[in-house]
């Protein structure tokens, strides 16, 4: 396992492919939380970066898969030369990223949840912009799509807001990864129940 430098950050051109959980067994494994549905991107000798928020004051490293699998529909992971729970337990809570270079082309009509951020997000009835794609939390159901509104896009015309839009074909009918534009159809009252 190489570590870099501190000075070394993470960019926009890492995409994360599943968050480190706590460690499973005595072999170095972990249970992960993948950010894909596919999950043979998991395969072993493809090398991974993980990256590690400020407040776990740990440093991005390398990382070789050795091996993954499914227990109990749970995805498990075990990197080259971690081979303890205490190895496993210094990756904990880390994003497991591949540079946007390196990730698997996907079949016409899917794309990376990472490609949605930096957004438009249209009203298809009016034309309007509605604000910009922030993030993506995925969860049980469709998941949901982080939308931040500035100035005239917010609902009071001033300031910031940050709001969610459930990622459902009946709400986000088109995705134009060229003009980078995310139309959708909101049922009436959404913004309001956002606190928006």
């Amino acid at each position: 396992m190489s570590q870099v430098s501190p000075s070394l950050q993470r960019g926009p051109e890492w995409v994360t492919m599943a968050v480190l959980g706590k460690p499973r067994g005595v072999r170095g494994e972990l249970f992960a939380l993948p950010l894909t549905n596919h999950w043979d991107r998991f395969r072993a000798g493809r090398a991974f970066r993980v990256w590690f928020s400020a407040d776990l004051k740990r440093e991005s490293r390398e990382l070789e898969l050795e091996e993954a699998w499914s227990h109990n529909a749970r995805l498990i992971l075990k990197f080259v030369d971690v081979d303890s729970i205490d190895d496993a337990e210094l990756l904990r809570g880390g994003d497991l990223c591949v540079h946007e270079a390196d990730r698997d082309p996907l079949p016409d009509g899917e794309f990376y949840y990472d490609d949605l951020k930096g957004m438009q997000v249209i009203d298809l009835q009016t034309g309007k912009v509605l604000g910009v794609v922030s993030g993506f939390t995925e969860g049980i159901g469709p998941g949901v799509v982080d939308v931040r509104s500035r100035g005239e896009q917010c609902l009071s015309g001033e300031g910031s807001e940050l709001w969610q839009i459930p990622f459902a074909l009946d709400i986000c009918r088109e995705i134009d990864l060229e003009k980078r534009e995310l139309r959708v159809v909101l049922p009436a009252g959404l913004r309001d129940l956002n606190g928006a």
